[in-house]
């Protein structure tokens, strides 16, 4: 288990929770020396999928001609009601 105290998470948080989504380790938390708390890996739930409506899975079939989709359009699509 690695260790990481709240200055360093605060520093990099971003390095520590690239460390987690590898999921191999845990991560023990300590402030001023003592533990406070361990980050875990979520595990993904393999079962779990978007429903089939769900317009942002569907992106690369909306997109036209297979030309890149701007973040506008991306908003547009997702988010206006049709």
């Amino acid at each position: 288990m690695k260790t990481v105290s709240m200055l360093e998470f605060r520093r990099d948080a971003a390095k520590v929770l690239r460390l987690l989504r590898l999921g191999k380790e845990t991560i023990r938390l300590t402030y001023r020396g003592q533990a406070v708390a361990d980050l875990v890996p979520v595990k993904p739930d393999l079962k779990k999928r978007p429903p089939r409506n769900d317009p942002f899975y569907r992106l690369p079939e909306i997109a036209i001609d297979g030309q890149p989709l701007t973040n506008r359009d991306i908003d547009r699509l997702l988010y206006e009601q049709p």
